[in-house]
């Protein structure tokens, strides 16, 4: 599967705060998302659905596919809490060096509650 891998800040800002509007109704917030022809999606979970089925990797019947959305929300939320814990900033404009020292005890409570 063909794809760019972007790191260009202008282009980022672009895409997710001016262009992203003319695309289509939904708002594409922030990182990561990703654009074809002119549809733009954003959300983890939502582009692991997206591309589950664009390439058959979704499981036959209702429950199956059910339980393939369990375990992708499930790695989701996890994901989406072990990076809280390592930028636990509220602003969410620093990056993890400048925060080292306040992530620490942020750290210890996830390993010790959700590893």
């Amino acid at each position: 599967v063909h794809y760019e891998e972007l790191d260009d800040g202008a282009f980022v800002r672009d895409f997710f705060f001016k262009r992203a509007e003319t695309w289509q109704p939904a708002p594409v917030l922030a990182p990561p998302a990703i654009h074809k022809d002119g549809f733009a999606l954003a959300q983890t979970a939502a582009i692991v659905r997206y591309l589950a089925k664009q390439f058959f990797l979704l499981p036959d019947g209702a429950e199956a596919e059910a339980r393939a959305d369990q375990i992708c929300e499930t790695v989701h939320e996890l994901v989406a809490e072990g990076r809280l814990a390592f930028h636990p900033d509220p602003t969410h404009r620093k990056p993890y060096h400048q925060q080292r020292e306040e992530a620490a005890s942020h750290i210890a409570i996830f390993e010790t509650s959700r590893l």
